[in-house]
Formats: C-alpha cells, structure tokens, sequence
C-alpha cells in the first residue's frame, strides 16, 4: 500500500460518512472525491483487504523494502505502552 493510498484512506476516514469496514462505501467515497488511487486499490484488493483492514485498525502497515510505517515514522514505535490498571478485562 502506498504513500498516496494511506493518505486517502485517512482523508475518507476524516469525512465522517461510513464505517470504514465497509470498503464498498469506502470505494463509491473515494470516487466522489476522486481519490482514484484508493478506489483503484479497494478494486483491485476487494477479495483480500487484509492490509486496508490491518492500516485502519492500526495506522500499520507490513514494511515492505525497508520502509517505516506512518506511525514507526512518527516515533510512536518508540513511545512507552500505557500500563493497564485493573484485571485488564475492564469488569470488575
């Protein structure tokens, strides 16, 4: 997934319109703001979205050819995990 796909995906994520597990809304969006490279990807993915859904669940992506992901990119890789208080099932 590249660069400009990321970005879109984000920008459709900001509009608000849809629940972004519904990649079929998510393409008819990305087409109406001619995000031609979102669309074609969700076209092209549509029997294998694995990656869309790992990148809206995590902001991740595997890193392919060395490259970082948005958020190893921004540092957040290196940030210290919050420590869960409680059981950790949030029932008590």
């Amino acid at each position: 997934m590249d660069e400009i796909v990321k970005e879109q995906i984000l920008r459709v994520r900001d509009t608000g319109l849809t629940n972004m597990f519904d990649a079929e809304a998510v393409q008819r969006i990305a087409e109406a703001l001619h995000f031609a490279e979102l669309a074609d990807y969700l076209k092209k993915h549509r029997g294998d979205l694995g990656e869309y859904v790992g990148f809206i669940i995590t902001g991740k992506t595997e890193a392919r050819n060395g490259g970082a992901s948005r958020s190893e990119a921004a540092g957040e890789a290196d940030r210290p995990k919050a420590k869960r208080k409680g059981r950790g099932h949030g029932i008590h």
